[in-house]
């Protein structure tokens, strides 16, 4: 995620980035995840990875 964190500010998307953080935040996408129609092996996969990801842009987000 710090890769297109880093691209994205080269092409002068900062106001982007920032507003797309706060986006997620506000997104409940686990609960979304929950009501979905996969089998509980796939949610909790799913759930492990949202979960890395929104960290990876969190921490690439404090360079800024």
């Amino acid at each position: 995620m710090y890769d297109y964190v880093i691209e994205f500010l080269k092409f002068g998307f900062k106001d982007i980035i920032l507003e797309f953080y706060q986006q997620v935040l506000k997104i409940n996408v686990l609960e979304i995840v929950n009501q979905g129609f996969l089998s509980q092996k796939r949610k909790i996969a799913l759930h492990a990875l949202i979960q890395i990801r929104i960290k990876e842009l969190h921490d690439a987000l404090q360079i800024l």
